[in-house]
């Protein structure tokens, strides 16, 4: 008589199959989450494919969370995989989900250095034009919010006086005395650019001159309580998506086609590398600029790229700490437009200030959400 081999699977064929196919699903998922998050030190200037993973990076963690569910509740050793992969990328995982109880700057004893807010306005809300009986809302709501310093991205102002135009920035803005502003384009219709309004004297202004035909970094030296601090107003590459693309998206999700999907594919993806490259390069140069700065430094913007990223990881470097992820809590969205709902605007700051009471506002006047903080001066230890 032959004895029985123990170790043969005697489950239903069906059953090995089904759970093949999972395992391999993970698998697929589990990779993709790594080369997402492996995507931050690779440079887009030499290979643009890891930045599109890194993109949907929260997407694959949160699928591999519940891969790691399933596998428990199973009490299977599959589980492992999707830990160690997550183990492997904790870094992108920590600059993903912000998890803060409480309060980082509660236990501060001195009062705080400012408050800042970093706001892309939209072209100040489509250069809606303030008169006695309305106000422009997105001026309305920094006049409400009341921080110190606002640094604005996709500042604009019309040249016609149906609109918006400068002389209403000024009027609504009357508690900033001190700008700093910078126009990239300035056409017979309007000036649009970037702007950092304060109520601190600013001292001292300058351009990055970072490359690019409609994106602008700026930096102004504010004494803010008789100390310097260097902010500096960022805005890297759009992905210039037209509402062309946006409408091509809606549809296909309506009636998919492959012919059409592939055109979109094809054109979405060239516009995305060619955007990835150049806040790459753009990134670097604001890095460089950050290396060279003796001040305390505060830094702000709309990067136009999600934390899994290279443009992030280079400006952010071993220097500054994200304040909403030592402040805030979730995925902390900015970006509200269509289908996609990123975190690509940031207030950042160095090692000589604390960030407390971070705010994301889902105020609508813009397809940005309004970020604010309070920032205070960080107690040295001896």
């Amino acid at each position: 008589m032959k004895r029985k081999n123990s170790s043969k699977d005697s489950r239903p064929w069906y059953r090995r199959i089904g759970k093949g196919a999972i395992v391999a699903l993970n698998m697929i998922v589990a990779l993709l989450m790594l080369v997402g998050g492996l995507s931050v030190w690779v440079n887009p200037q030499i290979i643009a494919f890891p930045a599109y993973l890194g993109l949907f990076f929260p997407v694959f963690l949160l699928l591999n969370v519940l891969f790691v569910v399933f596998w428990l509740f199973l009490r299977d050793y599959w589980a492992c995989m999707s830990l160690v992969l997550m183990l492997l990328v904790g870094g992108p995982v920590l600059n993903t989900f912000a998890c803060n109880f409480s309060d980082g700057a509660e236990d501060v004893s001195e009062p705080p250095v400012l408050t800042l807010m970093s706001y892309n306005t939209m072209a100040c809300g489509q250069f809606a034009k303030t008169t006695k009986g309305k106000g422009n809302p997105v001026l309305d709501y920094i006049v409400k919010e009341n921080p110190d310093v606002v640094c604005m991205q996709e500042f604009a102002v019309s040249k016609y006086k149906e609109y918006l135009q400068m002389a209403d920035v000024k009027r609504a803005l009357k508690d900033y005395p001190y700008s700093h502003v910078e126009f990239i384009i300035d056409n017979k219709y309007k000036k649009m650019g970037i702007a950092t309004f304060s109520k601190f004297p600013i001292v001292r202004k300058n351009n990055l001159n970072i490359e690019s035909s409609f994106n602008m970094a700026i930096c102004s030296d504010i004494v803010v309580r008789g100390d310097t601090v260097r902010i500096y107003n960022c805005h890297l590459e759009s992905n210039k998506l037209t509402e062309g693309d946006v409408k091509m998206q809606t549809d296909l999700m309506k009636d998919f086609d492959t012919k059409r999907a592939g055109i979109y594919a094809e054109q979405v993806s060239q516009k995305l590398a060619e955007a990835y490259r150049l806040r790459a390069f753009q990134a670097q140069q604001i890095s460089d600029a950050l290396k060279e700065c003796d001040y305390p430094v505060l830094l702000c913007g709309d990067f136009n790229d999600v934390p899994v990223s290279y443009a992030y990881r280079t400006i952010k470097g071993k220097s500054l700490k994200d304040a909403f992820i030592e402040n805030g809590w979730g995925f902390g969205l900015t970006f509200q437009k269509s289908l996609m709902n990123v975190r690509i605007d940031y207030i950042m700051h160095d090692d000589n200030f604390l960030a407390g009471d971070f705010q994301v506002d889902k105020s609508n006047y813009s397809d940005h959400y309004p970020i604010k903080c309070t920032i205070y001066k960080a107690e040295k230890h001896s």
